[in-house]
């Protein structure tokens, strides 16, 4: 039985490291580094996805609508509204790029989107939206598409964006961009991941603003002093005080972070101190020391770490949850996979 896993567990390796050539998965990832440049979210780039597969008979820029005047990737209707467009500027309207900045053109300039139903504001706005890739599908092809609905095959459109959202999600890292405000009312600098920390030695902090490139972050803190924990938000935004950052401008203890991926490990210091240990989302565990948020009542706190992974034992799988088996693959894009399946190995002996 152990022979049979162990042989199954070297070809899951070995496929790790295979990659697609079909053109599709190539023009799949033209488009989403096209429009993560132009600050998507990757689940509005996969709602729009899955409407383009559909659309597009499996993302092909240079293709006409069967029986009608529609052409392109979203099948611009007619299809002179690219193909003019691009033209006047001496581009190729076949290919994916030129038609990735048509797109960007009708959110500048107010075109094609047109609000409906959804409860985004503008085209801006739902590109930069973290909400379910399903909903943002709807979206896209009610406010932008608008096909009938008698032909319009919703479900159709919300798997193929599924199977991007699955595909890139493992292809792009995740990423936490965090930022504290401490007592005297300054800004720490912004932090991505934990290439550094949040705050500054000595000075306590008071709000924290957490905000992921995929996903959804929910945050709360603990104010000194009080019983109950703040509200949980989800902006990034120190301008709104009612879901841009958690606080209230009075030094806190303790903080709490989750993700809709996957837990994030986080930790915090002691004021001119020493940090906690690492925390592991909401988790609550005595045997590991995840006490389900990072610090303690009543001890101010001046730095704050975040990471989308950080397992506290890679190399004995056999003490790690399956959750943490999941961070462990999540967080391996940097480890050699070679050294994976070792781990895989030990954790069978």
């Amino acid at each position: 039985m152990k022979f049979i896993l162990l042989f199954s567990l070297i070809a899951f390796s070995l496929s790790l490291k295979t990659s697609k050539t079909d053109p599709s998965y190539e023009n799949a990832h033209e488009i989403y580094n096209f429009f993560k440049e132009k600050g998507w979210s990757l689940n509005a780039i996969c709602g729009m996805l899955g409407n383009m597969h559909w659309e597009s008979d499996g993302l092909q820029p240079d293709i006409n609508e069967m029986g009608g005047g529609g052409y392109g990737l979203v099948q611009w209707t007619p299809g002179t509204n690219l193909k003019t467009w691009a033209e006047e500027r001496g581009l190729d309207y076949s290919t994916v790029n030129t038609q990735c900045q048509r797109i960007q053109w009708e959110l500048e300039n107010g075109q094609q989107y047109i609000k409906k139903k959804c409860s985004y504001k503008n085209f801006k706005e739902f590109s930069q939206s973290n909400d379910s890739v399903e909903t943002l599908t709807e979206c896209f092809m009610r406010e932008y598409e608008r096909p009938a609905e008698s032909t319009a095959h919703l479900k159709e459109r919300k798997e193929y964006a599924n199977l991007w959202y699955n595909h890139l999600s493992n292809n792009s890292p995740l990423i936490f961009t965090y930022q504290v405000k401490m007592s005297d009312g300054t800004l720490s600098e912004e932090i991505e991941n934990d290439n550094s920390f949040a705050g500054t030695v000595g000075k306590e902090i008071t709000d924290i603003a957490i905000k992921v490139n995929r996903g959804k972050v929910e945050y709360q803190v603990h104010v000194i002093g009080e019983n109950d924990w703040l509200p949980k938000v989800s902006g990034y935004d120190w301008n709104d005080s009612n879901n841009g950052y958690a606080g209230k401008g009075k030094v806190i203890d303790m903080v709490r972070i989750t993700h809709s991926e996957m837990k994030p490990y986080y930790r915090v210091s002691k004021v001119n101190s020493d940090y906690y240990d690492w925390q592991y989302g909401d988790l609550v565990d005595k045997n590991k020391n995840y006490d389900g948020y990072a610090g303690a009542k009543g001890v101010k706190i001046d730095r704050l770490q975040i990471v989308p992974c950080k397992p506290k034992d890679v190399t004995n799988l056999k003490l790690l949850g399956d959750d943490e088996f999941k961070c462990i693959y999540a967080y391996s894009s940097k480890l050699n996979y070679n050294l994976l399946l070792l781990f895989l190995i030990i954790a069978l002996i």
